[in-house]
C-alpha cells in the first residue's frame, strides 16, 4: 500500500471506522471525508512528530491517494471535480491547497560552494600533502578535485560519484537492447570520458600526464548522460590561469588517481584509496554531503552569516547555475580571478603560490614510484 495511503487509512481508524462502518460509505458522503482528511494533513494532525509544512503539492498527493484508496477498496468513486465540467478541484478541495500555497514558507535557498570553502579545501589537501604525500589518493583529496572540476562543467553528482549503488558498487547502464553498446558500462564518467590535448591538438595519453601535463592546453569530456539536450556532446575546458580553480589541473589530477589505483577501464574513475595496500572504492554522495558540510564550517565559523538553506545544497557542484556555468563561463571566471589574483582577505597570493608549489612537488615525488 502507498505511504500516503497508509496515512490515510490510519486516520480513517483514529476517527473509529471499522471494516464494517467503511463499507457504508456513500459516494455523498466520501467528498466531505476527503475534505476533511487533506484539511487535517495541512494542519498536520495526522502526523504529531512532522516537523516541516506540507507543500500544496503534497498535500495534492494525498488527495489522489485518499481517493485512489476509496475506489480500490471499497468501489466509491470520489468526483473531486467542479460541477462546471472543468478540470478543475471541487471548490471544498480547492480551497484547501490555495490555502497552503498561499501561507506555506519557501524552503531555504540553496546557497553555492563559496571561494572561502574551495581555499579551505586547498590549503587543507596542501598541507597534509607536504607531510605525507599519498594523501593525495583520500577521499578529502578526491572530493577537492571533483569540486574544482565541476566549478567548469557544472557536473551532477550522479557523473562522477554513486547516489544509489551500495558502498564498493556503481550504477551501470540497463542491460537491454535500447541501451545498445553502452549496456552495463558506468553511468559516471569513466577513463575514456576525458581526452587531453596540447596547444597543437596532439592527444596526450592518460599515462603520461604526469609527464606532459604542463604541455596540456585543452581537456575534451564526454558527457554520456546529461539530463539536458546536449546529451552526448563532447565540451572543451582550457586552462583557466589559475591557481588551482582549473579544469585542467582538476582533470589530471583525477586521471592521474584513477590510474595510481588501477581502475580498469570500464569502471568509474571518481574513486579513493581505503587501504595502504592500494585498495579503492568509488566517490559516493554521502560522503560528498558530509565533507562538504564539515567544510562550511570550518570555512565560515560565523554560521550567522551563512544561509541555513546551504545544507540542502551539497548535492550540487557548480559555485554558480549549471548553465550560467556552462554557457557563460568567462564571466565566472571573471568573478574568481578577482578574488585570486587581488587576493582574499586572509589569503595573499604569495600563500597560493607556495600552495601549489607544495602540492605539485608532493604530486610529482608520488608520481616517481607509480609509472
Amino acid at each position: 500500500m502507498d505511504s500516503r495511503a497508509q496515512v490515510f487509512t490510519s486516520w480513517l481508524a483514529s476517527l473509529g471506522f471499522d471494516d464494517e462502518s467503511l463499507q457504508e460509505i456513500t459516494p455523498a458522503q466520501a467528498l466531505p471525508l476527503v475534505g476533511a482528511f487533506i484539511h487535517a494533513v495541512a494542519n498536520e494532525s495526522v502526523s504529531k512528530t512532522r516537523a516541516l509544512t506540507l507543500t500544496a503539492a503534497t498535500i495534492s498527493g494525498h488527495l489522489r491517494a485518499a481517493r485512489n484508496w476509496l475506489a480500490a477498496e471499497l468501489g466509491v468513486v470520489v468526483d473531486i471535480s467542479a460541477k462546471d465540467g472543468t478540470a478543475k478541484l471541487h471548490p471544498f478541495l480547492a480551497d484547501t491547497l490555495a490555502a497552503q500555497q498561499a501561507w506555506t514558507a519557501p524552503k531555504p535557498k540553496q546557497e553555492p560552494f563559496t571561494l572561502d570553502m574551495l581555499i579551505y579545501m586547498f590549503d587543507d589537501i596542501s598541507k597534509c600533502a607536504a607531510a605525507k604525500p599519498s594523501i593525495l589518493f583520500n577521499l578529502n583529496a578526491a572530493i577537492f578535485d571533483w569540486t574544482r572540476l565541476g566549478t567548469f562543467t557544472g557536473s551532477r553528482v550522479s557523473e562522477y560519484a554513486q547516489t544509489l549503488a551500495r558502498k564498493g558498487t556503481f550504477s551501470r547502464v540497463p542491460d537491454s537492447l535500447d541501451a545498445g553498446n553502452w549496456k552495463n558500462t558506468p553511468i559516471a564518467f569513466m577513463f575514456s570520458d576525458f581526452t587531453f590535448l596540447t596547444k597543437a591538438g596532439r592527444v596526450v595519453p592518460h599515462n603520461w600526464l604526469q609527464q606532459l601535463g604542463h604541455t596540456v592546453h585543452e581537456l575534451h569530456i564526454r558527457f554520456r548522460f546529461d539530463k539536458s539536450p546536449r546529451n552526448f556532446t563532447i565540451r572543451k575546458f582550457r586552462r583557466s590561469g589559475h591557481n588551482f580553480l582549473c579544469p585542467i589541473l582538476g582533470g589530471i589530477s583525477v586521471i592521474s588517481r584513477a590510474i595510481a589505483l588501477q581502475v580498469p577501464p570500464n569502471e568509474p574513475i571518481g574513486v579513493y584509496r581505503t587501504s595502504n595496500k592500494g585498495t579503492y572504492t568509488f566517490l559516493r554522495s554521502y560522503d560528498i554531503i558530509t565533507r562538504m558540510q564539515a567544510v562550511c564550517r570550518l570555512a565560515h565559523p560565523d554560521k550567522d552569516s551563512f544561509s541555513t538553506g546551504t545544507r540542502h545544497s551539497w548535492y550540487r557542484i557548480p559555485i554558480a547555475s549549471r548553465q550560467q556555468l556552462r554557457f557563460k563561463m568567462q564571466a565566472s571566471l571573471l568573478i574568481l580571478s578577482h578574488f585570486v589574483f587581488n587576493g582574499h582577505p586572509s589569503h595573499s597570493s604569495t600563500t597560493f603560490g607556495t600552495a601549489l608549489t607544495r602540492w605539485a612537488k608532493s604530486l610529482c615525488k608520488l608520481s616517481k614510484g607509480l609509472y
